[in-house]
């Protein structure tokens, strides 16, 4: 937030939209981890982080304290932090009631029964289900742990292959007859179909320049 006081000025600064995506990035992070925690405190206690987001919506607007909250969300266009809360909270309660093995799944179901009268995460995300009828149409499926490939531990390199068949020394070949080889062999061993070709060199004819691969 102070980062986004120093670069909003009234003659100078950064932009509404430089502000947004600033707040977006940093201080917005920092509030939606975590949030479904939020869902049995108080609306006391919950009102720090709705005050947060409304002074940054003061900074990214320029309005004033007197401006109403929600004539700011509609011109930033940022979702209320009640709303965010609550979809988060309902995807959580969601998962809880699919996986098993988690401490939850039982409460969740309906299955624990607690003796203190107290808001808890399964009373609360069922009276937030009771809002929407949809909801309660739909029938939990569990969902099943499956063995993730974690790549940072395998032991095989990757295979490098520095001879084409056909191609011998520069003296004997001209660069094109060398291309040609080259692509002639990729094609056989390496089709498009099934392999994604990824030059580094630049030396893929009508290649992006300053461009970069994700695989």
């Amino acid at each position: 937030m102070a980062i986004m006081k120093k670069l909003a000025g009234t003659t100078w600064g950064a932009d509404n939209s430089v502000l947004k995506k600033l707040y977006m990035g940093y201080v917005r992070l920092t509030l939606d981890y975590g949030i479904s925690a939020w869902a049995t405190v108080a609306q006391s206690n919950f009102n720090k982080i709705n005050r947060v987001q409304n002074q940054a919506m003061r900074i990214i607007t320029g309005g004033m304290r007197s401006t109403p909250i929600q004539e700011m969300e509609k011109t930033t266009g940022l979702q209320p932090m009640e709303d965010i809360r609550d979809s988060r909270t309902q995807k959580q309660a969601e998962k809880f009631k699919r996986l098993e093995d988690h401490p939850m799944y039982h409460r969740m179901n309906g299955l624990g029964r607690g003796r203190l009268k107290r808001t808890n995460f399964a009373a609360t995300t069922k009276m937030m289900m009771s809002k929407q009828p949809s909801c309660a149409e739909v029938t939990p499926k569990p969902l099943k742990y499956t063995n993730t490939r974690q790549i940072w531990k395998d032991t095989k390199f990757p295979e490098l292959n520095e001879n084409i068949t056909g191609i011998v020394g520069k003296n004997q070949q001209t660069s094109e007859e060398r291309k040609l080889l080259a692509t002639e062999y990729l094609k056989e061993h390496f089709p498009n179909s099934r392999w994604t070709h990824v030059y580094t060199d630049g030396s893929a004819a009508n290649a992006t320049e300053n461009g970069g691969a994700l695989i």
